[in-house]
């Protein structure tokens, strides 16, 4: 749009100076014998150097003008690009960040089951590190995007992975290490060890079924948060072209 803008200004004032040009010729053509005859205003050579030469100068700065419209015309244009793509690759990594953190919340299980309180440890450290890069995604996504709806489906989204999933790690973590200091205290006693391996195992069931019986809901809004992202991006790139 400002292009074509920009094209009907140069093509109107273009049209401007050759009308200008077309009546100094004119001018020069007719008018000089006529006020020759009369004695009026006699148009000398110089007289037509002198007009010609502001006609040029005339022409040198609306050039000028014009570069520096176009430039700044490109400025704007480029502007605009790089925050759609800004926005584009916001809601791009907003989603690799959570899913990268969603599944290993949901593979909890295949990563607590260990006797080594340090690997717990580790885990919940790893857990932790998604966690903040997906926040920190999310604060990008929230800067960039402009979809009121799509900010809403991301932000039910994670209330309702920490609430329905996430809530449950600390506990059994903290519950599992517990239960691996008192196997390490009874390594003596078969049926303390006996015991404290159905508590293990106890543990490690009831979080697994919890999750997945919490999965279904998560599993419905983050496919109707990606189908949100999708239509917003095919939105933005249809716009960019259209502009």
């Amino acid at each position: 749009m400002h292009l074509i803008s920009l094209q009907i200004a140069e093509k109107f004032l273009e049209y401007c100076l050759e009308g200008l040009i077309a009546i100094i010729g004119l001018y020069l053509a007719f008018g000089k014998s006529y006020f020759t005859e009369k004695g009026k205003n006699l148009a000398t050579s110089k007289d037509i150097e002198e007009i010609t030469s502001k006609v040029e100068a005339i022409k040198i700065e609306f050039i000028k003008e014009t570069e520096q419209l176009k430039a700044n015309l490109n400025l704007i244009t480029n502007f605009q690009s790089g925050l759609l793509s800004e926005e584009k690759n916001a809601i791009i990594e907003v989603n690799e960040r959570y899913f990268s953190w969603l599944n290993m919340l949901t593979h909890t299980t295949l990563n607590v089951d260990t006797y080594e309180n340090e690997e717990l440890e580790k885990f919940s450290r790893h857990l932790r590190t998604l966690y903040n890069a997906y926040l920190n995604s999310e604060a990008k996504f929230l800067l960039f995007v402009d979809n009121d709806t799509l900010i809403e489906a991301e932000s039910d989204l994670k209330i309702k992975t920490l609430q329905q999933v996430e809530r449950i790690i600390p506990s059994l973590i903290q519950s599992l290490k517990f239960n691996n200091d008192q196997l390490f205290s009874a390594k003596n006693d078969p049926k303390k060890i006996a015991i404290f391996e159905d508590k293990r195992i106890e543990l490690i069931e009831e979080a697994d079924n919890k999750i997945v019986n919490n999965y279904g809901e998560i599993l419905k809004l983050s496919s109707e948060f990606q189908q949100l992202c999708r239509d917003h991006i095919y939105d933005l790139i249809t716009n960019s072209k259209a502009k």
